[in-house]
């Protein structure tokens, strides 16, 4: 079982700018221990870890398993913006603006 961590189309914003090429790590909760994430639903295709938006800063596509995540979103400078810890198995994250600020249950 999968969720969706983060829509893709949208473009998360820090402090009202776009984040060009910002990345975003994804580790088991309390650790660095990497994590996969997956472009698709059926958590076939493993996404790169860290995750790096585009030149406009939106990400692709990014599905979790049902575990627990330690979420790190890093600019282009390699500046940590945000962590998120733990991104629970049951809550999956699907806001936009700002990247995800609320847990929502799962898709």
């Amino acid at each position: 079982m999968s969720g969706r961590f983060f829509l893709s189309g949208t473009v998360p914003l820090f402090e009202g700018a776009r984040q060009p090429l910002s990345t975003l790590t994804f580790s088991l909760t309390g650790t660095s221990t990497a994590q996969d994430t997956y472009s698709d639903a059926g958590l076939t295709s493993a996404n790169a870890n860290p995750v790096v938006s585009d030149a406009e800063g939106y990400f692709g596509e990014i599905f979790i398993k049902r575990e627990r995540y330690k979420v790190i979103w890093k600019n282009a400078a390699g500046t940590t913006l945000k962590t998120w810890d733990p991104v629970d198995k049951d809550q999956v994250y699907t806001r936009g603006a700002g990247l995800p600020s609320d847990p929502h249950p799962g898709q």
